[in-house]
């Protein structure tokens, strides 16, 4: 009986976050439901589809008990990076926001779409994972920033980066790399780098092509941009399992007769 109550608990905690989430995508994302009506009565633009498949990745294997900690995850660090971007000028908002709150709820929404769809892929091919596909994701996880840096090169060099160098960029590098370095999962760590990149690939090019925002290269998105957001959502995914691990261990001694 107790573990049927416990498993309906689980199921009505999903569902009410879902709905939260699709609450925040017409409010935050849209401007409001009468916005996201007009955007699909009729057959929806190559922006309405894709935030339907992020939608939809958002509720596949969607779980209230992970995917609260990794949105807030998602929320808090996404908030921390486009406050430290917008205020110092590397992009800026068409309507100068430092940032607009619209967009932290979108990387919410980003980072359980590559957060679901990793899960969804974890389990394939386990039986065929030898050494030549252990080599090749390693291989994917140097390349792809290696050819963003090459194909950017010359807007990397053409800016003075020290000056947009600070305390908070030597905090966020540290608290990156021990992040990422703890508990290092490299199939995981190779899916969502690459679904991430995947993806945030595609919304910066269609965020700048818009003129939504710009970069200070003044001539659309940085590919290095690209393997950025995938390196940044490993980050708010091991953040998210440890704010999990914290939820987890205060519940525990909240709980009667611990």
């Amino acid at each position: 009986m107790m573990e049927f109550l416990k498993r309906r608990y689980v199921v009505l905690g999903t569902i009410l976050f879902d709905l939260f989430l699709i609450w925040t995508v017409a409010h935050f994302v849209f401007g409001g439901w009468e916005r996201t009506v007009r955007v699909y009565s009729t057959v929806p633009t190559l922006w309405g589809w894709i935030i339907l498949v992020i939608v939809a990745l958002n509720l596949i294997k969607s779980d209230f008990r992970t995917d609260i900690p990794m949105y807030l995850s998602a929320f808090g660090l996404a908030y921390w990076l486009e406050w430290w971007g917008t205020t110092r000028g590397v992009w800026t908002y068409s309507g100068n926001q430092t940032p607009p709150l619209g967009e932290i709820f979108l990387w919410g929404i980003c980072l359980l779409s590559v957060f679901h769809a990793s899960l969804l892929l974890l389990g394939k091919g386990e039986r065929k994972r030898g050494k030549y596909s252990t080599r090749a994701m390693v291989l994917v996880l140097f390349v792809l920033p290696i050819i963003g840096f090459v194909l950017t090169w010359k807007f990397i060099i053409s800016v003075d980066w020290m000056k947009y160098f600070d305390l908070h960029s030597v905090v966020a590098v540290a608290f990156a790399s021990v992040l990422i370095l703890k508990d290092f999962d490299l199939k995981e760590t190779f899916l969502v780098f690459v679904g991430g990149t995947l993806l945030g690939g595609l919304l910066e090019t269609m965020g700048t092509g818009s003129g939504r925002y710009a970069y200070l290269s003044g001539t659309g998105a940085p590919l290095m941009v690209g393997p950025i957001w995938g390196v940044t959502c490993v980050v708010m995914v091991k953040f998210g399992y440890q704010i999990r691990k914290l939820a987890s261990k205060a519940i525990s001694l909240l709980s009667p007769g611990q």
